[in-house]
């Protein structure tokens, strides 16, 4: 495996030097906007049972909050996995010296597709709210009001929560790779080793996918997380520079200065993104063993599987 600072250095070379640069942060633009227009109409659609739930219950009840619970995990699993594995393997190509291929931000609703990836974000959901009921849960058993604690002899509740949550980011990067592996499985550009213990015409099952990017991010989840701590905190950096240099020059341009800001912001945040994205990649890549074997070879076995 490489180093944090190389895997850095590729994914900005690959950003900058990339002829579509525009494309790759006019791609992010639509999927972000496209992510917008289906919560939206996901939203609009799940309000009407809400509201005349609320209307029978006089706005309260514990139907209403169960089925909100319902909807909102239905929303987790269903609208966005896919959205995220389009954005995902479109960089995955990136890093494999390909182009942005808009066709892939809703390949992610096949049901082929779809399964594992709904597998994933329910173990995820699982235990994010395993972490927080527990945490609920101790709250309540020492009287703490359920709202950010003021007094000092309270402040050991927050390294707790950060405690409870640990499995759920542990999850987050034992399954980081899931989208990676079932593009690879689906084109047949990658052998893993659990294919070998199939049966002729027997596919793998969504845990077995899982288990793979299990097996992958053994002994590099926290290589994998530094390096998304990189690219959060030059995410962090821009965002405070920019808003900086909108105090200071704010009496100077007036107006202007939100503008500029939303300008910088819209160009800087998707490059950073897509750099991050295309870092997460390489970092596949070398997992895979992706590069070792050349790229002409995987291409050639995905025109194969196309044709």
């Amino acid at each position: 495996m490489k180093s944090i600072s190389t895997y850095l250095r590729q994914s900005f070379s690959t950003m900058l030097n990339n002829n579509n640069w525009l494309m790759n942060i006019l791609f992010l633009i639509v999927a972000g906007l496209a992510y917008l227009v289906i919560c939206l109409i996901c939203s609009l659609i799940l309000a009407i049972p809400m509201v005349l739930i609320a209307m029978v219950t006089g706005g309260a009840g514990f139907f209403f909050y169960a089925l909100l619970t319902i909807l909102f995990l239905a929303w987790m699993l269903i609208v966005y996995p896919p959205l995220f594995y389009g954005i995902q393997i479109t960089f995955l190509e990136v890093a494999r010296g390909e182009n942005i291929n808009f066709s892939n931000l809703f390949c992610g609703y096949h049901k082929r597709i779809i399964k594992p990836l709904a597998l994933k974000w329910f173990y995820l959901m699982a235990a994010c709210l395993a972490g927080l009921i527990i945490y609920q849960v101790i709250l309540m058993a020492f009287s703490i009001p359920l709202v950010i604690p003021q007094e000092a002899s309270q402040f050991w509740m927050y390294p707790l929560l950060v405690v409870l949550l640990i499995p759920f980011y542990y999850l987050c990067y034992s399954f980081s790779m899931t989208e990676n592996v079932v593009y690879d499985y689906q084109y047949g550009i990658t052998k893993f080793e659990e294919e070998e213990q199939l049966e002729e015409e027997e596919e793998l099952s969504s845990s077995q996918i899982l288990s793979i990017s299990k097996r992958l991010m053994q002994g590099h989840k926290l290589k994998l997380f530094l390096l998304d701590l990189c690219f959060d905190g030059i995410n962090i950096a821009i965002l405070a520079i920019g808003i900086l240099l909108m105090f200071a020059l704010g009496e100077a341009i007036g107006g202007l200065g939100a503008i500029l800001l939303g300008i910088m912001l819209l160009i800087a945040l998707p490059t950073i993104i897509s750099a991050s994205l295309t870092a997460r990649g390489y970092f596949y890549n070398d997992l895979v063993g992706y590069e070792d074997r050349g790229t002409d070879f995987a291409e050639e076995e995905v025109e194969d599987n196309n044709n």
